[in-house]
């Protein structure tokens, strides 16, 4: 049983540090240099051909240009808004171009203003062309997310917005750069990357386009990169080996972002129908299996009858895809601002908690007797982020019973939890109730003198 006492100044107080892996230092293990032209990426000649891998025969590929704007601009700034959206595009997706139909009509510009008339609308643009291979690189996509959480940190500040409720609205690997932002925005609790910890509790809710979040239905995470890539480019052995890098390291990341998941209200959208690629051949980019991650709370999938990368855009109000997307949003900001305002204030509790001169004294060693973890724990993201959201509820004291039969895992399940949070907690107290002797046989194993500090805990004192 893992138990959540609420804190207060008089009682049990919880930290906001985390023992998680920096994504940085993960994402610079598996980094490898990138191999620009020659047997690189070759993209469509004027005429729509792919080019020969002779590199002399190849066009000079520009790096990033005026034709690639860049940063946040803001479509709409909304009348007395309550809200922020902010749209993130994929791979060689543009701010502009991604949201725009054949018509020129940018849903989120000429349309979406008109329903959410209290939201700003802001669309994020960075180099995302496929003009080397390093674009698909894990460090590439987690220094995008830190640049992307800088970004929204100074236009919020500076328009006395930083704690206004955000809602993501994110295409493709958009979405995984989205995440990356919103892991790095949990990790950063103190030094002068303290601001950047305001996007995610300010995080509402997020609508995922087509990302592809898993592998599914016998479909490798690693091939779904490759899905992606091969719509603008046709990639040889060295893309291949960014993408099954990149791959590598998204996985890790499904286990640091399953945690804070929950805290989200999310919307999964998915694409019904086939995409071209560069080679002409027509494949499901990411089918629903990969886009829909089961099992989230607050979670809910969404079908959209167009391509992957039509499924962003929507030539008119008419058009089911806007209809279901602007009605999600619309109602996504119905309790935004409470709950987000809520979120804040256990923060400014938190803080104020920490300055306490009793602070200290609640906080007790790690303890874990008699218990033997397995050294290769294989992950079970969906029952850990339950365990998160129960555990996390902020309607008073929280408990959650993981159950079920002999060795079916529940203690390295439970332990996997404590490893990951302990240093979100005063005190992990770990005890065998197996029976009321064993109980007293735990609580005399405890560091000492942890039941004097605790009143509740005083029942259970052994002689």
């Amino acid at each position: 049983m893992l138990h959540r006492q609420q804190a207060c100044n008089s009682g049990i107080l919880e930290t906001l540090a985390i023992t998680s892996i920096v994504l940085q230092q993960l994402a610079q293990n598996v980094v490898e240099e990138a191999a620009v032209l020659g047997r690189g990426l070759f993209k469509r000649d004027t005429e729509g051909n792919i080019p020969s891998e002779d590199p002399a025969s190849m066009p000079e590929l520009p790096h990033a240009t005026t034709n690639t704007p860049q940063g946040l601009e803001v479509v709409f700034p909304g009348d007395n808004p309550i809200v922020d959206i902010i749209a993130v595009h994929g791979l060689n997706g543009h701010r502009e171009k991604t949201w725009t139909a054949a018509n020129k009509i940018n849903w989120l510009r000429h349309l979406l203003p008109d329903d959410l008339p209290s939201a700003r609308i802001m669309c994020w643009g960075y180099d995302a062309n496929t003009h080397d291979s390093s674009r698909v690189s894990c460090q590439y996509l987690y220094d995008h997310a830190q640049t992307l959480v800088s970004d929204l940190c100074r236009k919020r500040r500076l328009t006395d917005s930083v704690k206004r409720p955000i809602i993501f609205v994110a295409h493709s690997l958009g979405g995984i750069i989205v995440k990356s932002a919103l892991i790095h925005s949990d990790l950063s609790r103190q030094g002068a990357l303290l601001e950047h910890r305001s996007i995610k509790l300010s995080t509402h809710g997020i609508v995922f386009m087509g990302t592809p979040h898993q592998g599914g239905n016998g479909v490798q995470l690693g091939q779904l990169l490759v899905n992606v890539a091969s719509l603008f480019v046709a990639a040889n052995d060295h893309i291949l080996q960014h993408l099954k890098r990149a791959s590598e390291w998204l996985q890790q990341q499904l286990g640091q972002y399953g945690p804070i998941s929950n805290e989200f209200i999310t919307k999964y959208a998915y694409e019904e129908y086939e995409t071209s690629t560069a080679l002409g051949h027509k494949i499901m980019v990411v089918p629903r299996a990969s886009a829909v991650v089961p099992g989230h709370a607050d979670a809910e999938s969404i079908v959209i009858h167009n391509d992957h990368i039509n499924i962003v855009k929507f030539a008119s109000k008419q058009d089911s895809g806007y209809e279901k997307i602007s009605e999600y949003l619309q109602i996504m900001m119905m309790d935004a601002d409470d709950r987000i305002q809520l979120r804040w204030k256990e923060e400014a509790r938190i803080a104020e908690a920490r300055i306490d001169p009793t602070f200290g004294q609640w906080f007790l060693p790690l303890s874990l007797p008699g218990v033997t973890r397995v050294v290769h724990f294989v992950a079970r993201e969906d029952e850990l982020a339950r365990i998160h959201e129960i555990l996390h509820r902020t309607d008073g004291r929280s408990t959650a019973i993981v159950q079920g039969l002999g060795g079916m895992g529940k203690t390295q399940l439970t332990l996997e939890y404590i490893k990951r949070h302990s240093e979100e907690y005063s005190a992990v107290i770990w005890l065998n109730a197996k029976d009321e002797t064993s109980l007293k046989q735990t609580f005399a194993q405890q560091p000492k003198g942890y039941s004097d500090n605790i009143p509740q805990l005083s029942t259970f004192k052994t002689p």
